[in-house]
C-alpha cells in the first residue's frame, strides 16, 4: 500500500530516541504516486526534515536535511546535479562539501545524527 510509506517513515522517527516528535506536514497521493514531508524535532533543539516521492514500490526522490537555528548541518538527497560523485546520483552535503553516499536509509541517517549530537 503506498499511503503506508509515510506512515512507516513517521513510525520510524516516533521510535528513535533522538527525536522528540514528528510531523506528516504534506502528502499528496494519486492513484500509485506519493509525496510527503515530515518535520521531526530532536532532542537538541534542530530538525530534521524528510521528503520522499514514490511510484507504487520505487522510490525515486529523497532528501533528508538536518538543520538547526536556520542552517543545514548535513544533507542526504539523490537529486541528479553532482555526476561527479562515485555514488550518483545519492550524495551527502556534510561541512560544506558535497560527498559521495550511498543510497539513504532513515534508519542510517538518524544513528549518524546520534552519534554527532552525542558528541557535542
Amino acid at each position: 500500500m503506498v499511503s503506508s510509506k509515510a506512515e512507516s517513515r513517521v513510525k520510524i522517527l516516533r521510535e528513535s530516541k533522538i527525536v522528540q516528535s514528528c510531523e506528516l506536514r504534506e502528502k499528496i497521493q494519486k492513484d500509485e504516486h506519493l509525496y510527503f514531508e515530515i518535520v521531526s524535532y530532536l532532542i537538541d533543539g534542530s530538525r530534521l526534515y524528510v521528503s520522499e516521492r514514490w511510484v507504487g514500490d520505487t522510490r525515486l526522490f529523497y532528501a533528508y536535511y538536518w538543520v538547526k537555528d536556520k542552517k543545514v548541518i548535513a544533507g542526504w538527497n539523490n537529486a541528479p546535479h553532482h555526476r561527479d560523485i562515485s555514488t550518483f546520483p545519492s550524495h551527502a552535503h556534510i561541512k560544506g562539501r558535497v560527498i559521495p553516499w550511498k543510497e539513504a536509509d532513515l534508519k542510517e541517517i538518524l544513528e549518524y545524527i546520534e552519534e554527532k549530537i552525542a558528541e557535542k
